[in-house]
C-alpha cells in the first residue's frame, strides 16, 4: 500500500485546477476546495468586519461582504490586494490545515488541496507535491467566458491581476500546461499518479 500523500493543486483562474481536482476525486482522492473555504471564512463576522474596516462601506452590502465589489476594488491594485491577503490568508491557511488533516485521516491515500493562492500563504501543513495547472491567458479567457464567469472586461482584469503570480506558480514541483481538453489533462494526471506510485492496477485503476 502506498504511503499517504498530500498534494497542493494551484494555478491561475481558468487554467483547469477544478477540472484536475474533480478528476483526482473521481480516482479516489479526498479534495479540499480552498475557494469554498474562503467563501465560508469571508462570511464570518471577524474577517468580514476587518475587511469592512480596511476597505470601506463600498464592499459591504446587506450585512455581508460583497465579493464582486471587493474583487472589483482589489484586482489590479497590488497594494490593496496585498492588504486583503494579509487579513485573509493566515486564517485561510489555518482552515486548510484542519481540512487537510481531516481528509488525511480518512480512507483516501491522497489528499488534494486546491488553492490558487497556495504560494502566497503560510504553509497549511506538510505537502508532498505541489502541482501548478497553467494555460495561456487566451485559453483561460475563452474557458471563463464559455462558463459564464463574468464579462470579458472583468475577466481580462482578473487575468491581468494574476500575472504577478506566474513566477510563484512556476515554483511548483510539477507544472502541467493545460491547453487541451479535459481528457488530455486526465492523461497527464494519470501519469503523475503512476510516477508517485499511487495507482495499483493501471491507468484506469483505483488509487492505492
Amino acid at each position: 500500500m502506498a504511503e499517504r500523500q498530500r498534494w497542493a493543486l494551484t494555478g491561475p483562474v481558468g487554467a483547469g485546477k477544478s477540472t484536475a481536482a474533480s478528476y483526482l476525486a473521481s480516482r479516489g482522492a479526498a479534495v479540499v476546495d480552498g475557494d469554498a473555504l474562503g467563501h465560508v471564512l469571508l462570511a464570518e463576522p471577524a474577517l468580514a468586519s476587518a475587511i469592512r474596516a480596511a476597505f470601506g462601506e463600498g464592499v459591504w452590502r446587506a450585512g455581508a461582504i460583497d465579493r464582486a465589489a471587493l474583487g472589483a476594488l482589489v484586482f489590479g491594485q497590488p497594494a490593496l490586494l496585498r492588504r486583503l491577503d494579509e487579513l485573509a490568508l493566515p486564517l485561510l491557511s489555518a482552515r486548510m490545515r484542519v481540512a487537510l488533516d481531516a481528509a488525511g485521516a480518512g480512507a483516501a491515500r491522497l489528499a488534494v488541496l486546491e488553492a490558487a493562492v497556495y504560494f502566497l500563504m503560510p504553509p497549511p501543513g506538510p505537502i508532498h507535491l505541489t502541482v501548478s495547472i497553467v494555460a495561456s491567458p487566451e485559453t483561460r479567457l475563452r474557458r471563463l467566458l464559455a462558463a459564464g464567469r463574468g464579462s470579458e472586461a472583468d475577466l481580462r482584469r482578473r487575468i491581468e491581476a494574476q500575472t504577478q503570480l506566474e513566477a510563484l506558480w512556476a515554483r511548483a514541483d510539477v507544472v502541467l500546461e493545460n491547453e487541451g481538453t479535459a481528457a488530455t489533462l486526465a492523461v497527464a494526471l494519470d501519469r503523475l499518479l503512476a510516477e508517485r506510485r499511487l495507482v495499483t492496477d493501471g491507468a484506469e485503476g483505483r488509487l492505492a
